[in-house]
Formats: C-alpha cells, sequence, structure tokens
C-alpha cells in the first residue's frame, strides 16, 4: 500500500503564502475595482487607482470631471455611494472627501433632472486646491457631462441654492464660493442658466473683497438683484479705504451694475473727492454742501493717513470746487469766489502747494475772459505743470479712491 506524502515545512510554507496573496485579491476584486483615491505621496496632488499593477498617475494629467462621471454610470442608481468612495488629501495630510455635494434638479426643462456636483479640482495654485462644479445630464440610462467652471482658486466655504431668480420659469444655479488670500478674503458669485440650448454663467467675474452677498427681489418685477456689501482689501499696501455697496440687476441676458452707493465720508479727502464726483454729475448743491463743510471743519477725520501737507491741498481744493460753484452760476458771483480764494490763500499757502497758484490763475483767468470752461483748464495746467507735487495724498495705497489730479477741472 502505497504511503501517503505528507506536506514538508517547505511545502506549508507555498501554500500559505499563496492562500495569503489569493485572499487579498479575491477581496478586493468582490469591492468592485477600480477604485480611486487621491494622495498627496510627496508630491502634491496624484491619483491612485486601486487595482492590480496600476501605477500612481500624476494628478495635473487626470480629468477630475471623467473619473466622476465614471463612477456615477458605474451604478446610476447607487451614484452617492460610488462618489463616496473617491478621496482626498490635503497638503497637511487631511483625508477628505473629493466631492463636497451632490443636487438633483430639473434645470433644462426637460422633465428629466440633472446632477449637480462640486468638487476639488486639480487646477495649481499657491493658495490650495480650488473647486469645480460639474452638472451631468441623463440621456436614456447614462449620464455625460453637460457643463463645468472652476468656481474660485481657493478651497474654502461656499453657499448655494437653485431656484428661479431671473423669473423667466427656468431654475438657476446661483453659487457664492469664499476663498481667501495673504491679505484678504474674496466672495465669488456664479449664477448659471440653461438657455435656448446652452448654458450660461449670468454673472461672470462678479466678485468683491470682504464683503456680504445678498440675493433680494428689491423692486417686486421677479427678478432677483444681486447686493455684495463691502469691498475693503486687508493689506498695509491698500492704504486708506471705504465701505460700499454695489447692486447688480439682471438685464439684456446677464446681470449687470446698476448702482454703487459708497460709505458717507469720513475725513475731508472723502468729502472733497465725493464733492468732486457730484460736480461731475452737476450736482452743484450737494457739491456746495460737502466743500462747505470741509471748509468749515479742516480737521475731520484727519490721521496719520492724511498729513499736514496733504490737508493743504484738499482744502485748497475744495476751495476751488467752490469758487467754480459761484463763478458757474448766473448771473456769476465773483464776490464770494475772491472771498473764499483769501481765505484758502491765507490759511494752505504752506508746503508749496500748488493748488493755491491754480486758484489765483482761475479768477484771474475768469477776470479777464468771463469763461468759466477756459478758466477751468487753465487752473488744471497748473496742477498737471506741478507734477507729484499736486497729489492730494503724500501717500497713496493701490485700493484708495483717487481725486484726479490730471483732470481736476469737473466740467
Amino acid at each position: 500500500m502505497p504511503r501517503k506524502k505528507i506536506p514538508t515545512m517547505k511545502g506549508l510554507f507555498i501554500i500559505l503564502a499563496a492562500t495569503l496573496v489569493i485572499i487579498p485579491v479575491v477581496y478586493f476584486f468582490l469591492q468592485g475595482f477600480p477604485k480611486y483615491e487621491f494622495m498627496q505621496n510627496g508630491k502634491k496632488g496624484l491619483i491612485q487607482k486601486w487595482s492590480p499593477g496600476e501605477k500612481l498617475i500624476d494628478f495635473e494629467e487626470v480629468d477630475v470631471s471623467a473619473i466622476i462621471l465614471d463612477h456615477i454610470n458605474k451604478n446610476p442608481e447607487k451614484k452617492e455611494e460610488m462618489l463616496s468612495e473617491l478621496f482626498f488629501v490635503t497638503s497637511d495630510n487631511e483625508k477628505k472627501e473629493l466631492v463636497h455635494l451632490i443636487e438633483k434638479a430639473d434645470l433644462t426643462g426637460d422633465k428629466s433632472e440633472e446632477l449637480i456636483v462640486i468638487f476639488f479640482n486639480n487646477e495649481q495654485t499657491i493658495h490650495g486646491t480650488p473647486i469645480s462644479i460639474a452638472i451631468y445630464s441623463k440621456e436614456e440610462d447614462l449620464y455625460s457631462l453637460s457643463y463645468e467652471k472652476s468656481l474660485s482658486l481657493y478651497n474654502n466655504q461656499f453657499n448655494y441654492f437653485i431656484r428661479d431668480i431671473t423669473g423667466d420659469g427656468s431654475l438657476n444655479i446661483a453659487l457664492v464660493t469664499h476663498g481667501c488670500g495673504a491679505h484678504t478674503c474674496h466672495n465669488y458669485i456664479d449664477v448659471i442658466q440653461y438657455h435656448n440650448g446652452q448654458w450660461k454663467n449670468l454673472s461672470p467675474n462678479l466678485q468683491m473683497a470682504s464683503s456680504e452677498v445678498e440675493f433680494k427681489d428689491y423692486n417686486n418685477n421677479g427678478k432677483e438683484e444681486i447686493i455684495l456689501t463691502g469691498g475693503g482689501v486687508a493689506s498695509v499696501g491698500a492704504g486708506m479705504q471705504r465701505e460700499k455697496s454695489e447692486i447688480y440687476v439682471y438685464e439684456d441676458g446677464k446681470y449687470q451694475l446698476f448702482k454703487t452707493e459708497k460709505e458717507s465720508p469720513f475725513n475731508i479727502y472723502y468729502l472733497v473727492l465725493d464733492a468732486h464726483n457730484a460736480m461731475l454729475e452737476d450736482e452743484k448743491i450737494r457739491a456746495l454742501r460737502l466743500n462747505t463743510k470741509a471748509l468749515q471743519n479742516p480737521d475731520f477725520g484727519v490721521n496719520h493717513a492724511i498729513t499736514e501737507r496733504d490737508q493743504t491741498r484738499i482744502l485748497a481744493y475744495a476751495g476751488i470746487q467752490l469758487m467754480l460753484i459761484y463763478l458757474d452760476r448766473d448771473p456769476p458771483d465773483i464776490a464770494p469766489a475772491k472771498l473764499v480764494l483769501g481765505e484758502i490763500t491765507k490759511k494752505y499757502h504752506r508746503y508749496n502747494n500748488p493748488y493755491i497758484d491754480a486758484a489765483h490763475t482761475l479768477i484771474e483767468t475768469y477776470e479777464r475772459t468771463g469763461d468759466i470752461m477756459l478758466s477751468c483748464k487753465k487752473m488744471e495746467e497748473v496742477i498737471r505743470q506741478a507734477g507729484n507735487e499736486a497729489n492730494f495724498l503724500e501717500w497713496q495705497g493701490y485700493a484708495t479712491e483717487s481725486l484726479p489730479k490730471e483732470k481736476i477741472c469737473p466740467f
């Protein structure tokens, strides 16, 4: 009777090793390949496909929206579960789901719901990884990519809603993406609509720094306005600033700026700036009030941003605007114009102030010619020739509103 072979230690080791290899492989195949994961792995943004023999894929070379579509179409009835298989690993090794949001809505009016997905994309920026929105439309049993847009430069917060804000009966996606750079945070507004067979962004390039955003139908016409309030840049180099509100209305197929409302003047510079703008709009009564307030309150709001040298120029120009208002009356009111000239000459003929010479040129030209426009232009020439001495602010930040010395004549 032949003897049974007893497995040797070598044979047992081979059987054990084979078992350890086969069981995980079978397990992973039962879990449903392929499975993607975004990895840091020593280099920003790599995708690894978890299947036997797959190599690492460079994140920059991958179409993320296509990977999402692939997962959706593997099992459309369980698309949320399929998308939960996608992850992103941040630079500090924090693991996050790749997909921020999944929503369903009939955006095209064809009684079939689109799939709206917001996700991290693979654009490389110095501030991190931005997010994108993709809209997938269903055709028969499969989804296809219908629209895609990168939302902002930063992977911070966002808010959204889906409703008809344009008053035409179709749904809009409204997204407010909030992102911060080195100094300042911004809100970016995207209003997306499907119209006449095309996807459109109704609010391209709409954004404001340090802002609050409101959607509201203020004039009860069925269309919601977009109101942005803020605008301050949090940087030392930005300089003196004030808050503003911008109102955007929906007209001619897109959101357009309707009106800008600025914070009330809080120092003499903004009083005179607003007076200049009032003169440009032929609002002489308002300009008269603002310039008078500046001359009667020469220290109003003055701090380190406005030097004594700056005061002389700002207030002398307030006097020039008053002179122009008096000379432009019918009949011309020369006497109060000369009184203002005497006052600003006495108080502000310091620090090599070119606006005093300009004021004298204004009155002398007018007395000689009686031509207000010619007199104003001669005054402007004196300022232009003064160069940097005519700057209202000795130091002005890049975000500070400017009084235009090159076009100082407000007519």
